[in-house]
């Protein structure tokens, strides 16, 4: 379980579950800015497939997934 809480100070402190999670998105936001421009690509180009099936209320645009 998550807890932000309140010093009574108007500070917020932290629990280690959230440092975690926290410590965990940094690092794989540094081993993804570590892959190659074609390996970034491919990932956005799997991104879009997968997306394509979403249809939002009110959307009738068809989703785009580029041809690399």
């Amino acid at each position: 379980m998550i807890n932000i809480l309140s010093s009574g100070d108007g500070t917020l402190t932290i629990n280690e579950d959230l440092k975690k999670i926290i410590r965990g998105k940094k690092l794989r936001r540094n081993e993804l800015s570590r892959l190659p421009f074609k390996d970034k690509i491919d990932i956005l180009i799997h991104l879009q497939q997968m997306a394509k099936g979403i249809k939002k209320p009110g959307k009738e645009k068809n989703k785009v997934v580029w041809k690399i």
